[in-house]
């Protein structure tokens, strides 16, 4: 979702501004994250926010937000929030 991606973005920039790489690491992260854990299909999260649910960046105090389409096969994201932000950013976007 573009709102997850845009997150993520703005999230990136702020590390870039404290550390040079250290945004680009976060994203790394997030994308890691999605392409390893999550499409492999091995872990099963179940939901904890209208039907979302949600994993933990070890490496950066985040959670991303996701549904899992069991058909398709597919992960979408819909949220990359601090662990401290409020989940109900997200009951627009579901």
């Amino acid at each position: 979702m573009d709102e997850a991606l845009d997150e993520m973005e703005q999230t990136a920039q702020w590390y870039e501004t404290r550390r040079v790489g250290l945004g680009r690491s976060f994203k790394e992260s997030v994308f890691t994250l999605i392409d390893t854990r999550l499409q492999s299909g091995l872990i099963i999260y179940g939901p904890v926010f209208e039907g979302l649910s949600r994993i933990y960046l070890k490496t950066f105090p985040y959670n991303v937000y996701f549904k899992k389409d069991k058909k398709a096969k597919a992960i979408t994201v819909y949220g990359v929030l601090h662990v401290k932000q409020s989940r109900s950013r997200l009951e627009s976007r579901v």
